[in-house]
């Protein structure tokens, strides 16, 4: 995830350079429309991109940033007074299954932005509306067919209850779940010899 420090470092380059070229695999910019007549449209667009990220390695969406400006003060077009709170429910609301993101405000001379971490999804996702996106370069592009097989067999239905945790123990059992399950295999798994 994008630090503050390293979100002001990039905002430096804006001076010479359009929002794109300071965007990554794990970082997408864009510009928001304080007005309330914007807010669903920009939120159903916000919740592709955090799809898009959260589908590949996770990553950042600094918003309030326009594209194709040359000068930092054109590009920093700021958030107004958005508050994080509903728009972090609105994200989270969206996506199939639902994805938490982390907001942060980041206070610059020219307006004030939002930093929203992605975190990396247990894909795929898509959103409430269908669309699945995912992160290749600086695009987003539609999660179709072979990668979308991709992601199902890379972990998409994998149980994360089934993988083994480092440095765990037979103490760190629960004795009483453990003769649950014994119980559990020797009945219902038709599995006697389990039982013991």
């Amino acid at each position: 995830m994008l630090s503050l420090s390293e979100a002001r470092l990039l905002l430096r380059r804006l001076d010479g350079e359009p929002a794109d070229a300071i965007e990554s695999e794990i970082l997408e910019c864009k510009a928001w429309d304080p007005s309330p007549a914007a807010f669903q449209s920009q939120v159903r667009d916000l919740r592709e991109a955090v799809v898009c990220l959260a589908n590949q390695k996770g990553g950042t969406i600094l918003l309030g940033i326009a594209d194709r400006k040359r000068t930092r003060r054109e590009a920093i077009q700021g958030i107004g007074d958005l508050d994080p709170t509903p728009l972090r429910k609105a994200v989270y609301a969206g996506p199939a299954p639902n994805i938490l993101v982390d907001i942060e405000d980041l206070v610059e001379p020219e307006g004030r932005l939002l930093l929203i971490h992605v975190p990396r999804g247990i894909p795929p996702h898509t959103t409430s509306d269908g669309v699945g996106k995912i992160r290749v370069g600086k695009e987003c592009k539609p999660l179709t067919g072979a990668e979308l097989a991709r992601l199902m067999l890379a972990g998409g239905e994998r149980d994360l209850t089934a993988e083994p945790l480092d440095g765990a123990t037979l103490e760190d059992l629960d004795p009483r779940a453990a003769q649950d399950l014994q119980r559990l295999a020797a009945t219902e798994g038709r599995k006697p010899e389990l039982g013991g």
